[in-house]
């Protein structure tokens, strides 16, 4: 079957083989646009958008209506999206879009533009795109946050906790420093029958509390690098939370939320933990385990 197509979205007065008209029009029809739609379906296409074909217009409903149920542009798509690679697939989108545009055009406003200039112009506009955003994106240099001692007259706790979601059992472990940077005390525990790493963050807190508490210890910060955790403490509701109950144990002391570059003495000691199963407990002189890390943050390097 031979069909010919006068101006629409492209060059006029050529003739196009079935395939192809299923391909243009099938992939067009596919996007469920409704006037264009309910055109085709009553054979009334001619008059819409100046289209006119040597096809029995009485078949052109039958021959839609086999044709629509196996269209799926989505799924289409997304082939292509997962087949080809980004640079080919951007020529593609770029390609779909001035045609989408072209015959809006056409219909709308009456306008065309053949396939050689739809063609140009889009590379031409992704091309251009891809320079302003190459020349918008500036090298970033990446700043780590280090650990800074607490607000005069407070304390800082650090927690971490450690865990591996095929084993029950993990590690916890804290350091107490004032607001001059020095060491109070640190604790590195077991903890057994845990099922997250958000439980064992809250049992790493609680950690920290109970020993701030035991050395008569007040004004303290917490800082965790489990950002779920902090933000369970911080819950209005946070009985209804999972883990209500260690929470209410947390109340009224301040929670922050670390990044694990400020939170480096802390992970080593619920790593150490996670592979021992001894309560560690050092009051007074730094253990050699953290010692290097305590005088990194303490003196950071010039």
């Amino acid at each position: 079957m031979v069909i010919h197509l006068e101006n629409y979205g492209g060059d006029c007065g050529k003739q196009m083989s079935l395939a192809k008209f299923k391909y243009v029009f099938g992939v067009h029809v596919a996007t469920y646009c409704p006037q264009e739609t309910a055109c085709l379906l009553r054979g009334t296409w001619e008059k819409s958008a100046a289209c006119y074909a040597l096809i029995d217009w009485k078949t052109l409903p039958i021959f839609f209506s086999s044709l629509l149920p196996n269209l799926n542009f989505k799924e289409w798509m997304l082939e292509q999206a997962l087949g080809l690679k980004a640079e080919i697939f951007e020529k593609l989108m770029m390609i779909i879009w001035a045609l989408w545009k072209n015959i809006n055009s056409k219909l709308w406003e009456n306008r065309s533009h053949t396939a050689t200039d739809m063609l140009f112009s889009c590379m031409t506009w992704l091309e251009e795109f891809q320079k302003a955003r190459k020349s918008a994106v500036l090298p970033v240099k990446q700043v780590q946050q280090k650990w800074r001692p607490a607000a005069t007259n407070r304390i800082k706790i650090n927690v971490d906790g450690a865990f591996l979601a095929q084993l029950p059992h993990g590690g916890i472990g804290g350091i107490i420093r004032d607001s001059n940077s020095q060491f109070i005390a640190t604790f590195a525990q077991p903890v057994q029958h845990v099922n997250s790493a958000k439980h064992v963050e809250l049992l790493a807190i609680r950690a920290g509390v109970d020993l701030a508490k035991q050395l008569q210890l007040h004004q303290a910060t917490i800082e965790s690098d489990c950002l779920q955790a902090v933000q369970d403490i911080a819950f209005a509701d946070y009985q209804s939370l999972d883990f209500g109950s260690i929470i209410d144990d947390i109340q009224g002391v301040q929670i922050c939320f670390a990044p694990r570059t400020s939170n480096k003495v802390a992970h080593r000691l619920a790593n150490m933990a996670f592979e021992s199963d001894q309560n560690e407990t050092w009051f007074g002189s730094i253990p050699n385990c953290i010692l290097d890390i305590v005088q990194e943050e303490t003196h950071p390097p010039i």
